[in-house]
């Protein structure tokens, strides 16, 4: 006989543990913004474009590499390989979905514009 768990929304990584943004003392407009608040049914070495893992230029939030030095990680990580299993839900792809948005956007005024004679 197999017993499936699954996670449910209210079952999160982080209910019998101290948070990550606790840990780290992230302040309120950090927490409010990082995916690691908004999906605490996985760790946050998990998650990709949580704050600690952006680049500078706030392009790319995937190196881990932050996560193999981080108290969090550490505790509870286990060891374990760090493995990115939540994609595209942090700060970094919400700056790139609205980059997206802006370019596409562009084109359709330009595309209008010129369907209608008009010069940009």
């Amino acid at each position: 006989m197999v017993i499936e768990i699954v996670a449910t929304e209210t079952e999160g990584f982080w209910d019998d543990k101290t948070p990550c943004w606790e840990m780290c003392h992230c302040p309120e407009e950090i927490r409010n913004d990082c995916p690691a608040t908004k999906y605490a049914t996985s760790p946050c070495w998990e998650i990709e474009g949580t704050y600690l893992k952006l680049s500078d230029d706030g392009k790319r939030g995937d190196d881990v590499r932050i996560c193999k030095v981080c108290r969090v990680y550490k505790k509870y990580g286990q060891g374990k390989p760090i493995e990115t299993k939540l994609l595209n839900k942090g700060v970094d792809s919400y700056l790139r979905n609205l980059k997206t948005k802006s370019r596409n956007y562009g084109n359709v005024d330009r595309a209008k514009s010129e369907k209608e004679g008009a010069v940009i």
